[in-house]
């Protein structure tokens, strides 16, 4: 009788990283860190934005908010429409002509956020 094939029954494994590359990882993922945290904390806006290279954050928490009032139009409907009938507190409206062209995931991950900033959670940086 032939024995099995132990090479073909095998496991499939993960490759190793050396402890060198490992700590070369580690010490970039903590730069990294360093880096984007500084630039969070050195940021005069009170939104967080860097100004006029990434805004998204922003109106995303704005259309979780009108999500919750007009439901999936925020999908079919150009933003400023959506927001010329809205009395939020807090509004941000960029590319007013056109709708909410991300997943819905990205609504229901900054719902949170709006919830928060549309109970007036950021009410002391005087926007």
């Amino acid at each position: 009788m032939d024995k099995p094939n132990n090479k073909a029954a095998s496991k499939p494994s993960l490759t190793y990283i050396s402890s060198g590359n490992r700590n070369r990882i580690i010490g970039l993922m903590v730069l990294s860190l360093i880096l984007w945290l500084t630039l969070v904390t050195l940021n005069g806006n009170p939104l967080g934005t860097l100004e006029n290279w990434y805004t998204d954050h922003a109106r995303h928490s704005y259309v979780s908010s009108l999500f919750l009032k007009d439901g999936f139009a925020v999908f079919s409907q150009p933003l400023d429409t959506l927001a010329s009938q809205d009395n939020s507190i807090y509004k941000f409206i960029t590319w007013p002509e056109m709708p909410h062209l991300y997943p819905l995931g990205s609504i229901i991950l900054f719902l949170p956020f709006s919830t928060l900033l549309q109970t007036g959670a950021n009410s002391h940086l005087n926007l």
